[in-house]
């Protein structure tokens, strides 16, 4: 980096007086002899007004070092939370599913009508997993399967959220269940 560099990030640090000695010494080479008539005061009073403003440009390059380290560090870090996030939220889901088609469909909170239940318990479905394994459009060839039992059948398995178990969900919906948005 270069001396310019340097005293430009330390601008804004340094009092203007510093930066006066700093910029007529590293870049324009002023004489110290010059700067002490310029500024009415001893040849060791400029060097150690240099020095201690050299002091406060390495430090503050050095907290420009230390914080670009960091970003990396941190993008590093981002970067294995963002591959470690997507694997749990993966494996997540899975077992969510897993346990979410294990559940008896008599424990299901859905205010189910006594012909869609009777419906369910004629086809012997017990768990979703059961529920799911048929394709949705098969439900229409069941006796007693019309209007009322698609849209309370819709219903459910919105209640349930289980929509992307079955193949067909959303154009079933459309067309069977048209009020629906």
């Amino acid at each position: 980096m270069t001396n310019q560099f340097y005293l430009e990030i330390s601008k804004n640090i340094l009092s203007e007086r510093e930066f006066e000695i700093m910029e007529k010494i590293l870049i324009e080479k002023c004489p110290l002899e010059e700067l002490s008539q310029k500024y009415e005061v001893g040849i060791d009073r400029i060097r150690q007004i240099y020095r201690n403003t050299l002091h406060k440009v390495k430090i503050i390059s050095g907290l420009f070092q230390e914080i670009t380290r960091l970003k990396a560090k941190r993008n590093q870090l981002r970067k294995k939370y963002v591959s470690e996030y997507k694997k749990l939220s993966e494996k997540n889901i899975q077992c969510l599913e897993v346990s979410m088609l294990s559940k008896k469909i008599s424990n299901s909170c859905f205010p189910f009508s006594g012909r869609l239940w009777s419906i369910l318990e004629t086809m012997e479905l017990e768990t979703m997993e059961d529920l799911c394994s048929i394709p949705i459009r098969d439900y229409l060839k069941y006796r007693g399967f019309k209007t009322k039992c698609i849209t309370e059948f819709i219903q459910f398995i919105e209640f349930e959220n289980i929509e992307d178990q079955f193949d067909e969900f959303y154009e079933f919906k459309k067309k069977y269940f048209p009020s629906s948005k």
